[in-house]
């Protein structure tokens, strides 16, 4: 969610270093415009490695929304990530 129509760049980096041709460009249309952004990653990463999924908007009213609980439905995490270990 953010203020006007704002860029958003989000991609994968492991250990640390950004992963070659792996971002994604999105497009927020306003305050009203929220969007759930979802990809699948298969990234071959060894023991000890780490995982970032990072971001970068130069609007600063753009944020990673998380949204309490209310009555009726659950609280909504700000960011979902689901990962498999491959044998």
């Amino acid at each position: 969610t953010g203020g006007s129509a704002s860029t958003v760049y989000i991609w994968p980096r492991i250990n640390g270093v950004n992963v070659p041709n792996s971002a994604t460009k999105i497009v927020i249309d306003g305050p009203n415009a929220e969007v759930v952004p979802a990809w699948n990653f298969v990234l071959l990463m060894t023991a000890g490695d780490y995982f970032e999924l990072a971001w970068q908007s130069s609007d600063t009213a753009v944020v990673i929304l998380a949204e309490a609980a209310a009555s009726n439905y659950p609280a909504i995490p700000s960011i979902i990530v689901n990962a498999n270990m491959i044998l």
